[in-house]
């Protein structure tokens, strides 16, 4: 690509770190001053304490919402709710979150994506509250969040948001280059910043999203979710770190992104040309 082969790209501007993409939900205070690896006891008294305060109602809301009114409102509670003390359950947690979010966001146009996105996190809510009950028990909780158990054809996995995923990662990744194109390949950071973080957000969002039965587009999807989780943070710590060769190499990653997703696209629509 030009803007790439440009030997003089570089970077100025002031710390974006800001920019930097920010885990959903809060931590319940406190926990910072809590020891990396703490015990048993302690784990559990810090469960119990979430779990008095309002964890488990939370948790029973998501779980219980099978209307877009009561996954809305599961949603917002756990939104602003403290983010779950014990570090290995806090996977689960954040998939809670992710999934009722995306319930909420969808059911006003789409109630059917947003009753399916409902059911899975109130079967991820089912997990945490069994692994809840194992800390308390001194018992290992299980951990590993549950896989959407929803596999689709590949008309209804494009319309339960995989095409709108595609299309904000192809919107984010042409105006980054078009703006490349423009200032000729000599960037401030805090425009280019909005741009990496964007890419961060669209791989978690795509992250755990509903399986596809077509395994061409199950298997470039998965390589697309996993290469934009690393090109956006590596972009982002580039900016920070105002080291103009890992930004370049960002950039390269994010423009074979983008023909993959052209790629995925087309799929989409009925044909697959190129080097895809």
């Amino acid at each position: 690509m030009a803007v790439l082969a440009t030997a003089t790209l570089a970077v100025t501007g002031v710390e974006v770190a800001a920019w930097a993409a920010t885990p959903r939900g809060n931590f319940i205070p406190a926990s910072a001053a809590t020891p990396a690896v703490s015990s048993a006891r302690t784990t559990q008294l810090q469960l119990a304490a979430w779990v008095r305060v309002g964890g488990h109602t939370t948790l029973n809301r998501v779980a219980a919402a099978t209307t877009c009114d009561a996954a809305t409102t599961a949603a917002r509670d756990a939104e602003a709710f403290f983010r779950v003390p014990d570090p290995r359950l806090r996977p689960l947690w954040d998939a809670v979150v992710t999934r009722s979010g995306r319930a909420r966001a969808n059911c006003p146009a789409n109630p059917g994506t947003g009753l399916a996105w409902a059911r899975q996190a109130a079967a991820t809510a089912t997990v945490l509250r069994a692994g809840l009950d194992a800390v308390a028990r001194g018992d290992q909780p299980v951990v590993a969040v549950p896989e959407p158990g929803e596999v689709l054809d590949l008309a209804q996995w494009a319309d339960r948001g995989a095409r709108d995923l595609l299309a904000r990662f192809n919107t984010t990744s042409t105006s980054l280059f078009s703006y490349l194109d423009q200032v000729h390949g000599s960037a401030e950071t805090t425009s280019l910043a909005p741009y990496c973080a964007e890419v961060t957000h669209i791989a978690q969002d795509a992250h755990g999203f509903f399986r596809v039965n077509d395994p061409w587009v199950q298997d470039r999807w998965d390589a697309f979710v996993k290469s934009a989780a690393e090109a956006g943070p590596h972009c982002t710590r580039a900016l920070v770190a105002f080291d103009v060769n890992a930004l370049r190499t960002a950039l390269q990653e994010i423009d074979r992104l983008q023909r993959s997703v052209m790629c995925l696209e087309n799929r989409l629509r009925g044909s697959v040309g190129g080097s895809c």
